[in-house]
């Protein structure tokens, strides 16, 4: 993990620990997780799923992301099984967070080079968010770059302290 990132992730996680640092959230996000939109071309770095997890409130979830991400474009034409709402890549490019839906419910599919994963690499990959493919993450590096996206959706954001608007 190159030191810029590994310094992003230490502040974020400062972030998620302190009720002061709140209104930073935003821009500590996403110093750590980098919005990618499929329409403008594919990720540069190949990645294998190594690993996912859904999330118990998909609308919460969703608007904490667009209000952390700030995205620009999102298709919702297909909420069932889509292929990607978008992405967040690490700065890097080496880990990759795959927004989508499966049934309805918002979860995240993590993917990193062979170099970040073990175990099998072949055979039929179960979708449902949290399935045991026999694939997971190696590197300490990828396990805390997923760990602290699933804190930073799983928390309430204060978007407007004026009239206490939280995500």
């Amino acid at each position: 993990m190159s030191k810029a990132l590994a310094n992003a992730l230490k502040k974020l996680t400062e972030v998620l620990s302190s009720e002061d640092g709140e209104y930073d959230a935003q821009e500590q996000f996403q110093q750590v997780y980098l919005l990618h939109d499929y329409n403008a071309g594919d990720r540069k770095i190949a990645t294998i799923e190594c690993g996912s997890f859904g999330f118990k409130d998909t609308p919460k979830v969703l608007y904490r992301l667009l209000f952390l991400t700030r995205a620009k474009s999102v298709d919702f034409s297909d909420m069932y099984k889509s292929a990607s709402l978008f992405a967040l890549t690490s700065p890097d490019g080496q880990f990759v967070a795959d927004i989508q839906f499966f049934k309805y419910e918002l979860a995240a599919y993590i993917s990193a080079p062979r170099e970040h994963i073990e175990g099998r690499m072949y055979g039929i990959i179960a979708g449902a968010p949290g399935s045991d493919n026999g694939i997971r993450a190696k590197s300490p590096e990828l396990k805390l770059w997923a760990e602290t996206l699933r804190r930073c959706l799983d928390k309430s954001w204060m978007v407007y302290g004026g009239n206490d608007f939280e995500v």
